[in-house]
This record gives structure tokens, sequence and C-alpha cells, in this order.
């Protein structure tokens, strides 16, 4: 996309974060999910910050609006991403994931995880993580169903040593 820029999170983005995660959430998962388990899944502006503040997020703006983020934290995980329903399929979250990937990998990470809806699984297949199992998350006492999903990015040691 010629006017796609991905560029470091900074605090001034927090409030178009957080309209922007809750559009998504209460327009693509509202076919997946009941309404208790919506109103859990979306996050205040504090909640959004206590999530991302001591991660590293991207943005991905499209002619300077912010159009979709993605955080990836120290434990490996992806813990938000989320692209405006006006733009997706069109490439962004693929662009912006490849970037994920490429700051996992200069973490050296050998491996992230998602912990994905259930609308965006395919999304991720399609990119090479696999589902390692179906996850019950409570989040204020409410049971949301997600998929915990990996992507190698490194071959394992202990892999190079069997096969030798």
């Amino acid at each position: 996309m010629t006017n796609l820029t991905i560029e470091n999170f900074t605090i001034a983005d927090l409030e178009t974060l957080t309209n922007l995660q809750n559009a998504v959430v209460n327009c693509v998962c509202k076919t997946a999910y009941l309404p208790a388990q919506l109103a859990v899944l979306t996050k205040t502006q504090a909640q959004l910050s206590e999530d991302i503040t001591s991660e590293n997020c991207l943005v991905a703006k499209l002619s300077g609006k912010i159009v979709a983020f993605a955080s990836l934290n120290d434990k490996k995980f992806i813990t938000n991403f989320f692209v405006d329903n006006n733009f997706q399929n069109k490439n962004i979250g693929s662009e912006l994931l490849n970037e994920i990937v490429k700051l996992a990998r200069k973490n050296n990470f050998p491996y992230i995880f998602a912990l994905s809806t259930t609308n965006a699984k395919t999304f991720f297949e399609k990119h090479g993580f696999v589902s390692v199992k179906e996850k019950e998350v409570l989040i204020n006492n409410i049971c949301v169903v997600k998929e915990l999903m990996t992507l190698q990015l490194a071959e394992m040691d202990f892999i190079k040593t069997i096969y030798k």
C-alpha cells in the first residue's frame, strides 16, 4: 500500500488506538461472541495503556491516519493486533505482522505466540501460525474462548541435534 507507514507507538496515539480496538471488537467479533464477552474484550484507555506501555507497539498509518496497531511483549506474545474495519483485507495487517515478526527476530525470539479471537484465526494461519489449542480465558469472571497459536521463527537447537 503506497502511503502506508509503520511507526513506533507514542502516548499521543493512545486514544485513537483505544477507539480503533473497541470498534473492531464490537464489529468484527459480534458474530462469534456474546454481548458480555464483547464487553470484556473492549478496553478503556487506562487498560490499553497498561497493556502496551512496556511492550513493543507498532502503529500502521495510511496517509497519516492510524488504521492498525499491534504489540509484542517480552514473553513473546502478540497481545494486541487490530486493523480498522474499513481497512481489513487490504494487506495492512500482513505488513504490520511482518514488522512484528522482524521485531521478534531482532529480539532473538525463536517463536512468538498469538492468543487469537475466533475471527482472526484464519489470518494468523495464513501467515504460518499453527494452532496449539483452544483456550478458555477468564476476563472479569467472563469466559472467552480464544485460540493459542504459535509461529516458529528459528530452528530449535535440539531439533538440529536430533536430525544430524
